[in-house]
């Protein structure tokens, strides 16, 4: 069978204080690791692949992820204390990383970044960091469990929020076909306003 693709960030396994910081709906801490845990494998098979951008857990890394299904790949946090063991667990381990599915990129950073490599092509930003908390923008997402339903998020999922943000940024002129014939998308804001107000002189 052919495999899924699944992101997630900040899950924050063990970590008590996480529980208030984000308002996280649950009684303690071992109730919020066993709902993420279930959750977790609930959507993910262990053929699957999985993007982790960071900030996993507190404390005993290697506990979760024995319990934990999919093949996994793990992006630096502002967190993530390792050991050389529990980075065995991983597939890869970095502080960035690329993905491509179909004929899309995507740039996967532990934060979420203004710019970020081929964003002038229509590549795809996703990032932990920021709980939820901040205003979703253009090709830029958050995949932390805040913004899930303590859930991964699926490929396809992704894929849909893509399309309706394209949309959303077409009717805004962030989409554009240039004189080269070159279609160019218009992430940044002050790149953006530049480009307007280019058009406005004109």
């Amino acid at each position: 069978m052919k495999e899924n693709i699944w992101f997630t960030a900040d899950l924050h396994f063990g970590h008590e204080d996480i529980l208030g910081y984000c308002r996280r709906p649950f009684a303690n801490i071992a109730e919020h690791d066993e709902a993420l845990i279930k959750n977790w494998n609930d959507c993910v098979a262990d053929r699957d692949r999985i993007y982790i951008l960071g900030d996993f857990a507190f404390r005993n890394h290697n506990d979760y992820l024995l319990r934990l299904k999919g093949r996994k790949y793990f992006i630096i946090g502002s967190h993530d204390t390792m050991n050389a063991e529990t980075k065995k667990h991983f597939i890869t381990v970095s502080e960035m990383k690329t993905v491509r599915y179909r004929s899309r990129f995507f740039e996967l950073c532990h934060y979420p970044l203004r710019s970020w490599e081929r964003c002038w092509e229509g590549s795809v930003m996703l990032h932990g960091h920021s709980h939820n908390r901040i205003t979703a923008n253009n090709l830029s997402f958050d995949v932390g469990v805040d913004a899930n339903d303590y859930k991964p998020f699926s490929i396809v999922e992704i894929m849909e929020k893509v399309k309706e943000r394209e949309k959303t940024m077409r009717k805004n002129h962030r989409i554009v076909k240039e004189a080269d014939g070159k279609t160019r998308y218009y992430q940044d804001d002050v790149k953006w306003l530049e480009f307007l107000l280019k058009k406005i002189e004109k």
